[in-house]
């Protein structure tokens, strides 16, 4: 276990944002604002997953990790910058139905324009897409290293729990149900967790 490489993940993945939310007043629910829903300890993607999940997981693959070289590395970082920032894109609050939250306290930049989502985000928001652009990028060169089995089984049994925070208690929290969107997106984490392990573990040899 790299335990600097999982601090630093908790630090940049929920602490940092923690503090921020704070200074945003997005760390919990407003009786002055009751569509902000998935404020910082409303959202489990960010005070679980972020703060517990991923520090796990990266302090396990990370002294295994394999870098990528030139050329590769620039595109998987593009990659995984693209993968974050359509992401994002697809959580921006509906203007006929909005659930603000940590990452978008409000229609305030773009006036409900889908287009100009991005003016929407808060510095939490901002430093979220950062966040999670590097940490698919650490997922990306996982797949490609050597990696021993108790790291890929301590990853695998991780990330079968990730979904529940990160994608269906913010549905919840969201639509006061689990929507298809999260089932697609879970079974999507799934299986490819359930693959990559696989080919890992040599099954699929």
């Amino acid at each position: 276990m790299n335990w600097t490489a999982c601090f630093l993940t908790a630090v940049f993945g929920a602490y940092l944002p923690m503090l921020i939310s704070w200074r945003e007043n997005t760390l919990l629910k407003r009786s002055d604002l009751p569509e902000l829903r998935l404020t910082f300890f409303h959202h489990w993607g960010v005070c679980v997953a972020d703060a517990l999940l991923l520090p796990l997981i990266n302090g396990v693959i990370w002294d295994h990790l394999q870098w990528l070289a030139w050329p590769t590395l620039p595109v998987a970082i593009a990659l995984a910058a693209t993968l974050t920032w359509l992401c994002h894109r697809s959580w921006w609050p509906n203007p006929h139905a909005p659930v603000y939250g940590l990452h978008f306290p409000g229609h305030h930049g773009s006036g409900g324009n889908q287009h100009r989502w991005w003016r929407d985000l808060s510095i939490a928001g901002w430093l979220h897409i950062f966040f999670m652009g590097a940490q698919l990028l650490l997922f990306g060169i996982y797949v490609r290293s050597a990696v021993p089995a108790y790291a890929v089984w301590t990853t695998a049994a991780l990330m079968a729990v990730f979904p529940f925070a990160a994608v269906f208690q913010p549905s919840w929290a969201v639509h006061r149900r689990i929507d298809g969107g999260a089932w697609l997106a879970a079974y999507g984490i799934w299986g490819f967790t359930a693959l990559v392990t696989a080919d890992k573990l040599g099954f699929l040899s």
